[in-house]
């Protein structure tokens, strides 16, 4: 295999976290007009951060993990992990937003429950 080989390969593992990152954006684009539009903003703003959270966390593990997983597989060689502050910082936005969405889904849950009450 040669080098340029090695190289298009590298660079085409690099952007394995593109999707979810698309995703993510995506979802929050969706997030914006639903409430723009007055939708119900409890059970949809839990459903949508939660999405926007696990796209986040699938991006920065494919950055930091699936991608050089992948070009060791292919190539033969190089790391298990590649140390990308940036890829771990965004997988841990994404993991708080989903504990966030699911407090939030409790809570609408709860005010629902009241609700029904009075």
């Amino acid at each position: 295999m040669t080098d340029d080989e090695l190289r298009r390969r590298s660079r085409i593992l690099a952007h394995l976290a593109l999707p979810f990152y698309l995703w993510a954006i995506w979802t929050v684009r969706r997030l914006i007009l639903a409430v723009g539009q007055g939708a119900g903003h409890d059970r949809l703003l839990a459903v949508m951060l939660a999405r926007v959270g696990i796209a986040l966390f699938l991006g920065g593990i494919s950055t930091v993990f699936a991608g050089p997983l992948l070009a060791r597989l292919l190539n033969g060689r190089g790391p298990v992990a590649y140390y990308d502050v940036a890829a771990i910082t965004v997988g841990v936005v994404g993991l708080a937003l989903v504990i966030v969405a699911h407090l939030l889904g409790q809570a609408a849950d709860m005010r629902a429950e009241l609700d029904e009450i009075v």
